[in-house]
């Protein structure tokens, strides 16, 4: 799990110090690029909208100036001047009735289309009749000239025509597109007046109708990409009269340019719209200047706009070529990094726990670093500091140990040696204490004293009973620590064994006047054991429990089959019990456990120390036979439980069914 989990920190941080940068960078070049871009294309949509806006006024006022040619030449002067003498508006009274009565006639028609004026007219038209037509009008509204047959019926009611010849001297008039009424194609009206020389006056108006097209031949300096578009949008009408491109866009840009959002505005507002528009007005300076009348004159913008999208194409691009070298950059140095950290790092560490654990079985010979010719795969860092201190430590705890074996295996000898030293003497000491008294038993002497020697007689057996008792389990515990023993298997009835213990013990029971309470389940099954190691197991936790009893308690052994094919056997006292302290170190060896107060002044003492070796040897057998045992305080007293199995090796029950069956 560590290894894991410092595997998880590795990658989060190659992840962090990888792709947050490259992520960084990319937002970063978007953003910047995305801005420099914006800014740039909107200065060059306003630079293309300036230059169709001044290809539009000046293809307008090149008409302009051309049609003031034609208006101050004296042919052109003469003709507008006889058609307003009184002679001539006599003889041409019928055509001016035919005029205001909305009728033309057909013979006067043809002779218009003969004059002077008309053949100048059709000749400059001539070379495009889609692009140019021309008619003159006299101040009465009467037409004195045309390229092509007029349609108009009524002149003077036009509006164009109103416009014109306002004021003494007129107006140079430029109206908005508008359907051309013999090509049914948008056109643009230029009116110029037609002014006498001498006194200024006004004699009429000479109006031309420029077809679309060649506007259209301006407005197409502003085109771009394929899918950018130039309109020509008129403020006072709020509505877009003549566009290129696509009608998409430029409905976009119309609906920006009255809101404003055209220009001067941060990138990220021009990337929200979806468009980038560019704008210029369209001016017509020139023609004041030159015919020095009055301008009416319409307000154009032309628009130029593309999508966002397609003038970031390059950006983007930009971005995904840095993106996909930043990727692979960071994924070789990911690998890399995962590589260097699996060798410098990782495999370090798995090493390390593989030493601990080795350590944890007792393996203290384990070393991490080796010999100086061996290459341990620590390098002169912290992880290779570590390992010194590890083997370090190692060390110590194998001097540690070796230093703890020999010492134990000098008291180990000891004790040997005084065991058997011991019992030589104990031996002769009970066999004459034994002598002596069959012999006082036979003695003549008053009832008093014999009375007291027999007492005094009682207490040596005894106290040479217990010495004896302790050598044994000195002896026992030594040997079981210095040879592996074996197990005489064979099957052993365990009530059997349970009643002949208490048997052996009856006389102690009766001494202290305790009660014994046996329940011993009917049917329980012989087990797998050897029946003298059980059977010291079983006595050592009896005397225990004789010992640690008040004189007139009672002492209770049950035993049951339970769970999983086991027998549970349980021994109770009713002693003072023990404390939490004393309970955790019961089964080392020498422990004597807590300083009990002796129960009885009987001749046959059973409480006070021991040398604390019972609990150790019977744990060390239980668990020879696959069992466990459990000590557990009690309100009054102490219970000691045996569980084992009834078959030999079988499996212990889980702690969950242990305590379904009132296990511990």
């Amino acid at each position: 799990m560590v290894r894991l989990t410092i595997r998880r920190k590795l990658v989060g941080t190659l992840v962090i110090t990888g792709f947050l940068p490259m992520l960084i960078l990319l937002v970063s070049v978007l953003s910047y690029g995305t801005h420099s871009r914006l800014k740039t294309v909107s200065a060059e949509f306003n630079e293309l909208a300036l230059a169709s806006s001044q290809g539009v006024s000046d293809r307008i006022e090149s008409e302009a100036r051309r049609l003031f040619l034609l208006a101050r030449l004296p042919g052109t002067v003469r003709i507008f001047e006889t058609s307003l003498k009184p002679k001539a508006i006599k003889v041409g009274g019928n055509l001016a009735a035919d005029q205001v009565s909305g009728k033309t006639s057909t013979p006067h028609l043809k002779k218009i289309l003969r004059d002077a004026l008309s053949n100048s007219m059709r000749i400059i038209s001539a070379d495009n009749p889609q692009r140019f037509h021309f008619v003159a009008v006299n101040a009465t509204g009467e037409i004195l000239a045309a390229d092509i047959p007029p349609t108009e019926k009524s002149i003077r009611s036009h509006k164009w025509f109103e416009n014109a010849t306002a004021g003494t001297a007129g107006r140079v008039l430029i109206k908005a597109i508008s359907e051309d009424v013999h090509t049914h194609q948008p056109a643009v009206i230029l009116v110029v007046p037609v002014e006498e020389p001498k006194t200024g006056a006004m004699l009429g108006v000479i109006k031309e109708t420029i077809g679309i097209h060649t506007i259209e031949r301006q407005l197409a300096r502003g085109m771009g990409a394929s899918e950018s578009s130039v309109a020509i949008f008129d403020t006072r009408l709020g509505r877009t009269l003549f566009s290129i491109g696509s009608v998409k866009n430029t409905d976009e840009a119309a609906k920006l340019f009255l809101r404003g959002s055209s220009g001067g505005h941060s990138w990220l507002s021009l990337l929200a719209h979806g468009l980038v528009v560019g704008a210029a007005p369209v001016q017509f300076h020139s023609v004041t200047q030159t015919s020095g009348l009055p301008l009416l004159s319409p307000h154009w913008y032309v628009l130029v706009s593309e999508p966002a999208i397609t003038v970031l194409a390059p950006i983007f691009d930009q971005a995904r070529i840095v993106a996909v070298l930043g990727l692979l950059m960071i994924l070789l140095l990911f690998g890399l990094g995962l590589l260097i950290s699996q060798r410098e790092v990782i495999t370090p560490i798995k090493r390390l726990r593989v030493a601990a654990a080795a350590v944890t079985r007792g393996e203290l010979n384990m070393r991490l670093l080796g010999d100086a010719t061996h290459d341990s795969g620590f390098r002169h860092d912290e992880l290779g500091e570590l390992a010194h201190d590890f083997d370090a430590m190692t060390k110590s705890l194998q001097n540690a140990r070796h230093a703890l074996e020999r010492r134990e295996a000098a008291k180990s000898r000891f004790i040997t040696i005084a065991a058997h030293e011991l019992r030589t003497p104990i031996g002769a000491l009970l066999g004459h204490l034994d002598l002596i008294k069959s012999r006082l038993a036979d003695a003549a002497m008053d009832a008093d004293t014999k009375a007291r020697l027999e007492h005094s007689l009682m207490v040596a057996i005894s106290n040479g009973t217990r010495l004896e008792n302790i050598v044994n389990e000195l002896l026992k515990l030594v040997k079981e620590d210095r040879i592996a023993q074996t197990l005489r298997w064979q099957k052993v009835n365990m009530a059997e064994l349970v009643k002949s213990v208490c048997s052996e013990h009856s006389d102690f029971l009766h001494e202290r006047r305790l009660k014994l309470d046996l329940r011993l389940a009917e049917n329980i099954r012989s087990i797998d054991g050897d029946p003298d190691k059980l059977r010291d197991a079983l006595v050592n936790v009896v005397v225990n429990a004789i010992r640690f009893s008040p004189e007139g308690g009672t002492i209770r052994i049950a035993m049951r089959e339970i769970v999983g094919g086991m027998i549970e056997l349980d021994v109770e006292d009713s002693g003072p019990g023990m404390s939490q302290e004393a309970m955790g170190s019961l089964f080392e060896p020498f422990q004597p456990g807590d300083d009990v107060a002796h129960h009885s002044t009987s001749l046959n003492d059973q409480s006070g120390f021991g040398l604390g070796l019972g609990l150790a040897i019977v744990r060390r057998f239980i668990d020879m036979h696959g069992g466990r045992i459990f000590i557990q305080k009690l309100q009054v007293g102490t219970r000691v439980r045996f569980i084992l199995p009834i078959q030999r090796f079988e499996p212990l029950p889980s702690m969950n069914e242990l305590l379904a069956s009132d296990g511990l």
